[in-house]
């Protein structure tokens, strides 16, 4: 595959508009808050409850912060 391919494919930019790039490197495709909220606008306000530590997050950074945080899925 190509460079930006194998970028997007590991996590290492984002994948619809390849200028944004994560804190560290994810190992799955990974969407930046610009292009995640001209995408879904309405989910980035809803936060729900982490069933592990009960800090409150966006609903669509929950898998990432559970992945972070307590290192698991």
């Amino acid at each position: 595959m190509g460079e930006y391919a194998d970028m997007i494919i590991n996590g290492e930019t984002c994948q619809y508009c390849m200028a944004e790039y994560p804190p560290e490197p994810t190992g799955i495709p990974w969407t930046c808050a610009g292009c995640n909220q001209d995408m879904n606008p309405k989910a980035t306000a809803v936060k729900v409850k982490c069933n592990q530590c009960g800090k409150r997050v966006k609903e669509v950074g929950l898998a990432q912060h559970v992945h972070d945080v307590h290192g698991g899925e």
